[in-house]
C-alpha cells in the first residue's frame, strides 16, 4: 500500500516543533545564504586574482610547498592585512586577533620584524609555543586550537606547521621504530570539530603543510603532504607553491625572491590559476611591486628602453625606481589596481 502523503498542516506542525526546538536561526533560505554578507581579505594583486579577490573568512586554508620558500611569510603577512581596521566585523568590532602555533619552534624576531605592518600587540597577537619543561604534543596544540576556534570569533589562527605536529606517542617510541603515525587521524578529527565552526565565527584557519617523498612506489606521485589527506578535503583556499628565484636573478645581494605558486582550490574563484608574487626581504609581500609589473605588462604603465612612464605622465628610469615612486603614490597605486582588476573581469 502507497504511503499516505502528509498534509500541509502536518508539515507546519513538523516545521514549527523543530523550530521551536532548534530556533528560528537555525532554518533560512537559500537566499537569505547568498546574501548573507561575508567579509573577503585580500592578499596581494597577484594572488588575489589567482584567489577570485582573496580569502573570504570562515575559511580553511591550506600552504604547502618546498622549504623556505615563503608560506610562513605569506601567512604572517595576510593576518597583517587581515588586522586593519577595514576588515573589522561585528564579530571581531576591535579587529582581528591572531593566534600563530609555532609548531616548529622556529618563528623568529626577523619573520615578525619582517612584516612591517604586523600588529605584535598582546591583544592582537598571541603566539602559543612550548616552554622549559613543558613541550607541547600534537595533542596539546589541537585542544588549545579548538577551545579558541570555539570562543575567539573572526580571529587568524596559523599552524606552522600541520606537518610537524609530534604526538605523545611518537615523542616515546624509540629512534628508527617502525612507527605508523596518528596525527593524520587527529587532524581529520580536528577538521570534522571545527570544520561547521569557522564560517559560524567567521575566522580562518591558516596551515602550512611540507612536501615530502612519496614511497608508495611505481605508479605514484613522486611527492605528497605530510599531514594526511583529511585536511585536504577541509581546505577551502590551497594555495601550493612550486619554486622561487632570487631577486634580482645573479645578484650579490638580493633584495627579495619571486615566488610561484598555483592555486588548487579557491573559495571564491575558479582552480588552476598559476601567478608569480613579489616577497620583498624585511617587508613582507610587496604589492606595489606587484601592482606595478602587472600594470608594467598590461600597459597601464608604460615603457619606452630603461624609462617608464605612469599614469599621471611621471617619467621614472629603471623599474626598481618605478616602484619607488609608485610608493609615495598610494593613490595611484589603488587607482591601478583597481583599473586591473575591471580589466581581469572584463577579460
Amino acid at each position: 500500500m502507497a504511503k499516505k502523503k502528509a498534509s500541509k498542516k502536518e508539515i507546519t506542525d513538523i516545521d514549527d516543533h523543530l523550530t521551536k526546538k532548534f530556533g528560528d536561526d537555525v532554518f533560512i533560505s537559500g537566499n537569505a545564504l547568498v546574501d548573507e554578507p561575508r567579509i573577503v581579505i585580500p592578499v596581494s594583486p597577484v594572488l588575489n586574482y589567482m584567489l577570485g579577490g582573496g580569502i573570504p573568512e570562515g575559511s580553511f586554508v591550506l600552504t604547502t610547498g618546498p622549504a623556505k620558500v615563503g608560506k610562513t611569510t605569506l601567512c604572517l603577512d595576510f593576518a597583517a592585512t587581515a588586522q586593519k581596521e577595514e576588515y573589522a566585523s561585528e564579530y571581531c568590532p576591535d579587529g582581528r586577533h591572531v593566534y600563530f602555533f609555532n609548531i616548529e619552534g622556529r618563528l623568529s624576531d626577523r619573520d615578525l620584524r619582517g612584516i612591517k605592518h604586523l600588529n605584535l600587540e598582546k591583544d592582537r597577537f598571541t603566539v602559543i609555543r612550548s616552554r622549559p619543561g613543558y613541550i607541547l604534543n600534537a595533542e596539546d596544540y589541537l585542544d588549545i586550537a579548538e577551545s579558541l576556534i570555539n570562543t575567539k570569533t573572526g580571529a587568524i589562527f596559523i599552524f606552522d606547521s600541520f606537518s610537524q605536529l609530534c604526538s605523545s606517542s611518537r615523542k616515546e617510541s624509540e629512534y628508527g621504530q617502525g612507527y605508523r603515525d596518528n596525527v593524520p587521524i587527529m587532524l581529520a578529527d580536528f577538521t570534522k570539530k571545527v570544520c561547521n565552526v569557522l564560517p559560524v565565527n567567521r575566522s580562518i584557519v591558516m596551515g602550512i603543510t611540507h612536501i615530502i617523498a612519496n614511497t608508495s612506489g611505481m605508479g605514484y606521485s613522486q611527492t605528497s603532504e605530510a599531514s594526511g589527506r583529511k585536511i585536504q578535503y577541509q581546505a577551502d583556499v590551497k594555495l601550493r607553491a612550486t619554486y622561487k628565484e632570487l631577486f634580482p636573478k645573479d645578484a650579490d645581494n638580493p633584495i627579495g625572491q619571486k615566488v610561484h605558486w598555483e592555486c588548487s582550490t579557491s573559495a571564491i574563484g575558479p582552480p588552476g590559476r598559476k601567478g608569480t608574487s613579489f616577497l620583498r626581504y624585511g617587508l613582507g609581500i610587496d604589492k606595489v611591486f606587484e601592482i606595478a609589473e602587472l600594470s608594467k605588462d598590461l600597459g597601464l604603465i608604460k615603457q619606452g628602453g630603461a624609462w617608464f612612464t605612469l599614469p599621471d605622465d611621471t617619467k621614472v628610469q629603471g623599474f626598481e625606481n618605478c616602484v619607488e615612486k609608485l610608493r609615495e603614490k598610494p593613490e595611484l597605486v589603488e587607482q591601478l589596481n583597481k583599473d586591473f582588476q575591471e580589466m581581469i573581469m572584463a577579460g
